[in-house]
């Protein structure tokens, strides 16, 4: 009689997508520019240490439009908008960089004009585009000299620049300002750390930390692209 046994085959073995991703890759991100982090995800709450272009992160959770992420010096909230995946930020390094305009934006020159209206008394000079720097080359930012920025009047004369071009930021299309080792953000409208805040790092790798480069001589004053 012959057996009916059943002979079963091994099952087949399962292999991986190719383009499956580990969970620890699929949280990285990378941020764009030089951005802040928060306590909180909020505007308000206080701002923490910048993070460098190209800085990689872990992402943690989501709130609204903000995401939560591991850094090299803890945790901190970050615009979701300002970070990148891997194929998005290869994408990006692929774009041709762009070239050194010769003149400023006419927003820029309108806040230049202002202030000179205003302050001329107080400026040495002013200057505008050069390479080394997204803002300069692409033609929205300036920097505004102090004449004796060490004194103590010229100093006043500075916050008093300062303090016009923040109560205007709005109608003038201000992005942020430096000024005396201190940056303000049109995003969160706070005052905060410069050199010692995580910004600048470009300055300090190639120039080293003194006045200038400290912004205690002039101040930088950055619009928006219209």
């Amino acid at each position: 009689m012959k057996s009916t046994a059943t002979t079963l085959k091994p099952a087949p073995k399962t292999v991986a997508s190719p383009s499956a991703k580990s969970p620890a890759a699929s949280t990285s991100r990378w941020t764009t520019g030089i951005q802040p982090t928060y306590d909180k995800p909020s505007f308000a709450s206080k701002r923490q240490k910048a993070l460098q272009n190209a800085d990689k992160v872990k992402l943690i959770q989501k709130s609204g439009k903000w995401s939560l992420v591991r850094t090299p010096d803890g945790k901190g909230w970050i615009l979701s908008s300002k970070l990148v995946t891997n194929e998005a930020r290869a994408k990006k390094l692929k774009t041709a960089p762009s070239k050194v305009t010769s003149k400023m934006t006419a927003n820029t020159n309108n806040i230049i004009k202002r202030l000179k209206a205003r302050y001329a008394p107080s400026i040495s000079t002013v200057y505008g585009p050069r390479s080394g720097s997204i803002g300069h080359s692409s033609g929205l930012a300036a920097d505004v000299m102090i004449k004796g920025y060490a004194k103590g009047s010229e100093i006043k004369a500075g916050d008093q620049m300062a303090r016009y071009l923040t109560d205007n930021h709005e109608a003038l299309g201000i992005n942020y300002l430096i000024w005396r080792d201190q940056i303000w953000l049109s995003e969160d409208q706070q005052w905060g750390p410069y050199s010692k805040g995580g910004w600048g790092k470009h300055l300090e790798k190639s120039r080293g930390w003194n006045p200038t480069t400290r912004h205690m001589d002039h101040i930088h004053v950055e619009t928006f692209r219209k």
